[in-house]
């Protein structure tokens, strides 16, 4: 089956105009999603990569209609070839697991690679930067202070107070596995 997929902002003409190139393509099925640059949800897309079978194809005008990121646009190439699909870029031909494309898979694992790489080095370089400010904390921050944990440790019943996990939870609103944590790590 040939599968159309386009991923488009807000634009009613834009969808319009990518529907017209992709029926040139003769698509049996043309899915899309909209998509802002702070969402990553495409239920579409998960969709289409559910249906896809040995010998589909899906018809992308661009490699971006998957995903702004390499990684995630790596992995979405990666999951239809595992599947015995295809991917038809019409700026760039066809993507499948034939020899004669074993170059252009290669090429893109290999930038999915570097991505990756790249984003580890930076993340360990801004550690390293960040280290030598010395209110640098590791971790994530407390989400409460000692005074607030302190407090709802004294209601409890455990503690000497009158109150239950579940009470001082809902007075506090901290959760009850933060508070029994406390308790333990108190003793």
């Amino acid at each position: 089956m040939l599968y159309g997929y386009i991923r488009i902002n807000e634009e009613k003409g834009q969808l319009l105009e990518k529907i017209n190139i992709l029926e040139k393509e003769k698509c049996d099925k043309i899915l899309y999603d909209s998509s802002s640059t702070y969402s990553n949800k495409r239920p579409n897309l998960r969709n289409l990569l559910s249906l896809i079978e040995e010998g589909d194809t899906i018809v992308v005008e661009s490699l971006i209609n998957f995903s702004r990121e390499i990684i995630d646009c790596g992995n979405i190439v990666e999951e239809i070839l595992k599947k015995g699909g295809s991917v038809k870029v019409l700026d760039l031909g066809i993507i499948d697991n034939k020899i004669e494309n074993k170059k252009i898979i290669d090429t893109f694992r290999c930038m999915v690679q570097f991505k990756k790489d790249a984003l580890i080095e930076n993340a360990t370089i801004g550690k390293i930067i960040a280290k030598k400010n010395k209110d640098f904390k590791d971790g994530r921050p407390k989400k409460y202070t000692k005074k607030q944990l302190d407090h709802a440790l004294s209601l409890l019943a455990v503690n000497g107070g009158d109150l239950s996990y579940n009470e001082v939870s809902q007075l506090t609103k901290i959760s009850k596995s933060t508070l029994i944590r406390e308790v333990k790590k108190s003793r």
